[in-house]
């Protein structure tokens, strides 16, 4: 059952109509149902189904079908048994992160990436949610506190020295260590496509 819910999550990204792609997830849904009814203990067949309800959300979004809220809900509901399931799962928080920034939550979505980073400190999508709320939000000098932080243990984080140099260094005036940090990001990223725009 958890092959086919995520084979019918899949897909659901190869059609090409709203209502085609809310067949497919519907599909999932259930077939998700069905398997943490046989493996009630998997948090991560919850998460995945909590994602299929966030896919959902979007679709009803564009089908305009009142059914938005209720598919928000239902993710909520499948990451908060997840949590009760394993309550050091990070990845349970960082959907949860995902689920409040769609609710408009930032506030609350910054405290589950926190909770994320408590149980997986290598945890880069929890930074990077912290990251991009706050850049979003301008507040620049806390994106230069996280991210230095993050940077004391992950040294060579290539997505947190561009961050520093990108969002917070060059808006704030710091030209010198602006380009610093970006000449830092060339020599570590040589590999990198994105290199060049660097």
């Amino acid at each position: 059952s958890a092959n086919l819910a995520r084979l019918y999550r899949r897909w659901s990204d190869l059609e090409s109509t709203p209502q085609a792609k809310r067949d497919r997830l519907s599909a999932a849904s259930e077939h998700y149902r069905q398997a943490t009814t046989l493996s009630p203990q998997n948090a991560q067949l919850w998460n995945e189904w909590a994602t299929v309800n966030l896919s959902l959300h979007d679709v009803d979004l564009q089908l305009n079908n009142d059914q938005g809220a209720a598919d928000l809900q239902k993710a909520q509901d499948l990451l908060d048994h997840s949590l009760t399931i394993d309550s050091q799962y990070n990845q349970t928080y960082i959907i949860r992160g995902q689920l409040d920034r769609f609710s408009g939550k930032n506030d609350e979505a910054i405290q589950e990436y926190q909770k994320g980073l408590k149980w997986n400190p290598d945890c880069t999508d929890c930074w990077a949610g912290i990251s991009d709320i706050l850049s979003s939000a301008g507040n620049y000098t806390e994106v230069e506190t996280v991210t230095l932080a993050f940077l004391q243990t992950h040294a060579d984080f290539v997505p947190g020295l561009r961050t520093l140099a990108r969002n917070v260094y060059i808006p704030s005036g710091r030209l010198g260590q602006a380009i610093e940090t970006q000449s830092r990001v060339v020599s570590l990223a040589d590999q990198d496509p994105n290199v060049w725009d660097d």
